[in-house]
């Protein structure tokens, strides 16, 4: 393989989670890979957590508009 294609090929989260899950219901050793999918899957969740807020806090710093009372 090329360098880069190796690069991700060896270090993608889909392969220790599935690992994971296989050995968790066959009751098998799991070894590092546990550790491994939690940690992709946190650094998932943080990287979609702030890539979604970083619209939304680009917005809230708009001016509001004021609101007329009778």
């Amino acid at each position: 393989m090329p360098a880069g294609v190796s690069l991700v090929a060896d270090n993608q989260p889909l392969t220790p989670i599935v690992n994971t899950l296989c050995g968790l219901l066959m009751g098998t050793e799991i070894g590092d890979d546990g550790i491994i999918a939690i940690a992709w899957c946190v650094g998932i969740v943080l990287v979609g957590y702030f890539w979604s807020k970083r619209p939304f806090s680009r917005n809230s710093t708009a001016p509001v508009a004021a609101v007329a009372t009778k």
